[in-house]
């Protein structure tokens, strides 16, 4: 049986993950002209790099906790570039919501491609976990 307490860190951590690729999808059908819409959407990401910074240090401590601190490396890594992420990402979606503001053409277009480039960064982290599952919970 592999060990439930991994199964539940792991859970843990693809829970906001699982969120965001259903959630985020969806401002592919507006547009990010709509103040109202863009101020969702950074809302949205905000709340991801929050959830898997404390997704990935609660996984972290329950593979700590079970003696497995090779495996803590994993969920941490993904807390910590959740954590760097954030501002970085942040404020170059709040310099593209004040360009569209000033009427800026190419900034809605911008906005677009920091949507799809965090859809893409969120992928590439869950198909690694996914892959990554056969290591993680070997079954004994």
């Amino acid at each position: 049986m592999p060990d439930p307490v991994a199964i539940v860190a792991i859970v843990v951590l693809l829970l906001p993950q699982a969120y965001f690729l259903f959630a985020s999808p969806s401002f592919l059908f507006v547009s990010l002209a709509i103040p109202g819409v863009t101020v969702l959407l950074r809302v949205l990401f905000s709340l991801h790099c929050k959830l898997l910074t404390w997704a990935g240090g609660l996984s972290a401590l329950a593979f700590l906790a079970t003696g497995r601190p090779a495996m803590a490396c994993v969920p941490a890594a993904v807390a910590l570039a959740a954590m760097l992420a954030k501002p970085r990402f942040l404020a170059a979606f709040d310099e593209a919501i004040a360009r569209r503001d000033a009427g800026e053409a190419a900034a809605v277009a911008r906005l677009r491609r920091l949507h799809v480039a965090g859809m893409a960064a969120n992928c590439v982290v869950l198909i690694g976990l996914l892959v990554s599952f056969p290591r993680i919970l070997p079954v004994s």
